[in-house]
């Protein structure tokens, strides 16, 4: 993206080398294979508990489908791109912070992110209504984990392709996400974050080599899956080199025949240029509406606090 703006604008961008003649080596897919050579001759051990991507069998998977049909077809689920304003985000974010801040017991509240926050904030917020107290919910949060195997060569950090898995979250029933108060469930996927190891990568990688494999546990009765590409600043592009005045949403397609949708999907797409926050989602109708909801609530208290929500 960096490249196609300074191109629009006429500048000067680093072009990548091309490839060498003859046989080129995917150098994420050398240090993998490494990592995974060590670990069985170690013969070290699974990750306890932890769901990433996940071998579902036929079975597994018509049951997916059929979750996702039912959510398209009977509870009216849709794509929408909620726009979370600058000052909502700031007032839910300090509050947050201040909480653990206060209640630290030597924990820093500055290790806690914004995506971890509006992670929590969306779990609590979408399932605070409509669902089984005690039905379990597998949060799928996808993360990169090119960081992970730059000490091995450090060209891994600029690799273009895809490279992520499911940070290793808990298992959580409704009850669960409904007590946690919010600042100390974003406590909980801080240091989930922080516990990413490359032996969750090779859990994951050995799944994909089925052709059933996704992000999800069996186990639970509900997945949702959560993508957070804010750090990429592709919204914060500027196309005013070819007429645009201002970037005022972003969206991904999902393009299927029938339009049976991925649901149960959150995409947090980045902040425009006012410091919004854009929000892609799948969800059911009852579940966009808690979200939008929470929203105005969110502007109406940071507003009695004398914080200028607009």
């Amino acid at each position: 993206m960096r490249a196609l703006v300074s191109e629009m604008r006429g500048e000067k961008w680093a072009v990548p080398p091309l490839p060498k003649s003859g046989f080129n080596e995917n150098p994420l897919q050398g240090a993998l294979d490494a990592r995974i050579e060590n670990h069985e001759s170690q013969s070290s051990a699974k990750p306890k508990d932890y769901y990433g991507f996940v071998n579902l069998g036929v079975a597994g998977a018509l049951k997916q489908v059929a979750w996702h049909m039912r959510e398209r077809w009977w509870k009216g689920a849709d794509r929408r791109a909620l726009i979370i304003p600058k000052d909502v985000i700031l007032f839910l974010t300090n509050t947050v912070r201040s909480e653990i801040s206060r209640c630290s017991d030597g924990g820093s509240s500055s290790q806690v992110t914004t995506g971890d926050i509006l992670v929590a904030w969306v779990l609590k917020t979408i399932y605070s209504q409509g669902t089984s107290p005690k039905s379990v919910v597998q949060c799928s949060n996808l993360a990169s984990f090119r960081d992970l195997l730059a000490e091995d060569d450090s060209s891994i950090l600029h690799y273009i392709h895809n490279a992520f898995v499911p940070l290793p979250y808990p298992s959580m029933t409704v009850v669960q996400l409904k007590n946690y108060p919010l600042h100390e469930l974003s406590r909980i996927f801080t240091a989930s974050r922080n516990a990413l190891a490359v032996s969750h990568v090779i859990s994951s990688y050995d799944a994909l080599t089925s052709t059933t494999a996704f992000p999800a546990n069996p186990k639970a009765n509900e997945n949702i899956v959560v993508s957070n590409v804010s750090a990429s600043r592709i919204l914060e592009s500027d196309w005013s080199a070819i007429g645009a005045v201002r970037t005022l949403c972003g969206y991904r397609y999902q393009l299927t025949p029938n339009e049976i949708l991925v649901t149960n999907t959150v995409y947090i797409a980045g902040r425009l240029e006012d410091g919004s926050v854009v929000l892609d989602v799948s969800l059911s109708k009852g579940r966009i509406d808690l979200l939008v909801k929470e929203v105005l609530i969110l502007k109406a208290v940071g507003e009695q606090f004398d914080i200028e929500v607009v």
